[in-house]
């Protein structure tokens, strides 16, 4: 007989202690499990204001930012010393970007362009 299939209930040592495998449960979810030995996963700032082109952040590119006011989040894709770039990576629209003289519109409250 072939085994093409595992189940994880075949498994003796499922449970969320050390040397275990985690388990979903019947709705599919994970048990809270403690987090602290993880590695490879990217910082993240909370803070109650959105990053400015000027938030340098220590980690470079891939540090993420969490407005806790706003519920937007934010990913640093260019980490240039003072213009930097953030990009809104949750439900909502419009990323922090440098002024390059170029663009028209309406940035934290200034007007820039027209006529």
């Amino acid at each position: 007989m072939a085994v093409n299939k595992l189940d994880i209930s075949m498994m003796e040592d499922v449970g969320t202690s050390a040397n275990q495998l985690v388990q979903r449960d019947g709705s599919g979810n994970l048990p809270a499990v403690d987090g602290s030995q993880l590695t490879g996963v990217a910082p993240f700032t909370s803070s109650a204001s959105d990053p400015a082109i000027d938030t340098n952040p220590s980690d470079g590119v891939g540090t993420i930012w969490y407005n806790t006011t706003s519920g937007e989040g934010y990913v640093c894709t260019d980490a240039t010393a003072g213009a930097n770039v953030w990009t809104n990576i949750g439900a909502g629209t419009g990323g922090i970007l440098p002024n390059d003289g170029v663009q028209q519109g309406s940035s934290y409250g200034f007007t820039v362009g027209g006529k």
